[in-house]
């Protein structure tokens, strides 16, 4: 069933990320749910992406966000858009994907951010979050890769590098002096020496160079970098870094986008 229709805002006037010539696309997304028809009966609901004047790049969305999420193809699913992540009735198989949970972003004329939150179960259960930044002009999904030219990569990589390595040194040295102050108690000096060998180990195995980008977040002024935690699953209360994030300007950034993405990002 679909529920009622959101607007999404253009960017503000005065945001840098934007270019004030351009004209946004009329987007709207409606809110597909649909209840699980056996116990327990959890009620699911994902978005879906439409575009009065371009339906062909909100076909194209629509089918990328489920293909990713919900293993089907938007187009043939019908009413069963839910019908390969939600298990069966006789309990022979878990459910894939619980408590999903979704927003929307205009954050300029020709992009659209969508992020899906939820728990995902496989071996095990644990929170997942899904995020995708749409350029609007095709529907395309952007990646870091697809953002910048080969020589724009490797030095926006090597900043973001830098930059890693420096918090991270900065938090190992601040490990240590804490591990200093009189009165640890063994438990939290044992924790302390695991996390220091977990960051070395980090540090040691990431090629220079390479920060391990993971996720885009594009903003007024600039676009924000994910990068890829230091923790095994089994390590996460360790990593007291994740999530890490590092933002860069747009100003600096452009020279080293592709041609055609410098119109996203003016």
């Amino acid at each position: 069933m679909n529920g009622p229709r959101r607007i999404l805002l253009p960017c503000m006037l005065g945001a840098h990320l934007c270019t004030l010539a351009q004209t946004p696309p009329v987007v709207l997304v409606n809110e597909v749910k649909a209840t699980r028809p056996w116990e327990p009966r959890e009620e699911y609901s994902f978005p879906r992406i439409v575009m009065p004047e371009r339906p062909a790049v909100a076909q194209r969305i629509n089918r990328h966000l489920c293909g990713e999420l919900l293993e089907v193809d938007p187009d043939a699913a019908g009413n069963a858009l839910f019908a390969n992540v939600w298990g069966d009735s006789a309990g022979t198989w878990m459910p894939r994907l619980n408590y999903l949970t979704w927003s929307t972003a205009h954050p300029c004329a020709e992009l659209l951010d969508v992020l899906i939150e939820g728990e995902a179960c496989g071996a095990y259960c644990e929170g997942f979050s899904s995020h995708y930044v749409y350029d609007l002009r095709d529907g395309r999904a952007l990646t870091f890769d697809s953002l910048f030219t080969t020589a724009g990569a490797t030095t926006v990589n090597d900043s973001l590098y830098r930059r890693w390595v420096r918090t991270l040194g900065d938090h190992i040295a601040t490990t240590l002096d804490g591990m200093a102050v009189e009165g640890q108690s063994t438990e939290d000096l044992e924790r302390s020496r695991a996390m220091l060998e977990m960051y070395r180990y980090c540090m040691e195995q990431r090629p220079d160079g390479e920060p391990y980008v993971t996720d885009i977040v594009p903003f007024a002024g600039g676009i924000g970098f994910f990068l890829a935690r230091c923790a095994s699953h089994v390590e996460q209360e360790l990593d007291e870094l994740d999530p890490l994030r590092f933002d860069l300007s747009t100003a600096w950034l452009a020279q080293h986008l592709r041609p055609e993405m410098r119109a996203l990002f003016r």
